[in-house]
């Protein structure tokens, strides 16, 4: 499997470094919880990622079948995110989130066929057959484009100074309203969130959330479900 990214003369930054960091860390190189990079190539217009072949859906496009997730499945999701977060920083490893396009749900067992992928993708996360959440290190060519899906995500992710955990989970919970916001032009015209205690919940995670903490992002978690009421941890 080839994954491209945009030039490097196009960023003040090497998109390739956190795939070569990954790549020399004997912990995490082959962890189910990453894509399984095995070389790359560089050159001045793209670099090429060369992976194990492998079958993963990247959130943005599960959520974007399903047109939104229920709230335990969301709950499903950012546990097994905290979890696989917590391999990579146990091998001294800052896994940065910048943006959806890099996780990736991975059935542990293939599906072959066409129908039987959509019959997968159509069922609630929690009837799925054991599953994998994989984080790839670097951005994926789809993070950089100017659609209203991206432009929700980076308008949280500013909104919450950058704190990408508790930016995905509301994001998450938010998805479908903070797009048709964000199409319309009209990402200030309301809060983040319509329900007013996970408003005031995420505007409290502005000030008080540590990245990289274990026990805030299992907090988080803990207050988002007593605030939704429907939110169950894993």
């Amino acid at each position: 499997m080839i994954y491209l990214l945009p030039p490097e003369k196009w960023f003040q930054r090497s998109l390739p470094d956190p795939v070569n960091r990954k790549i020399t860390n004997s912990y995490l190189k082959a962890h189910h919880n990453g894509t399984h990079i095995r070389s790359l190539y560089c050159e001045e217009d793209f670099t090429a990622l060369v992976g194990d072949p492998a079958f993963g859906i990247p959130l943005p496009s599960l959520l974007q079948f399903r047109k939104g997730l229920e709230p335990p499945e969301i709950s499903l999701l950012a546990n097994k995110l905290s979890r696989a977060l917590e391999q990579f920083e146990s091998a001294d490893y800052a896994a940065e989130i910048e943006s959806p396009w890099q996780l990736e749900i991975h059935p542990v067992e293939k599906t072959e066929n066409y129908e039987g992928l959509r019959d997968l993708l159509s069922k609630d996360l929690r009837e799925w057959p054991a599953w994998d959440l994989k984080i790839r290190v670097e951005r994926p060519a789809e993070s950089f484009l100017g659609d209203p899906l991206n432009r929700s995500w980076w308008f949280v992710l500013e909104r919450l100074l950058a704190k990408s955990f508790p930016a995905l989970l509301l994001w998450m919970l938010e998805w479908e309203r903070l797009e048709h916001l964000a199409a319309a032009g009209e990402l200030l015209a309301e809060p983040l969130s319509r329900n007013p205690n996970l408003n005031t919940l995420f505007l409290a995670a502005m000030e008080h959330f540590a990245s990289g903490n274990t026990g805030h992002r299992n907090k988080l978690l803990e207050f988002a479900g007593e605030a939704m009421e429907r939110i169950t941890p894993a």
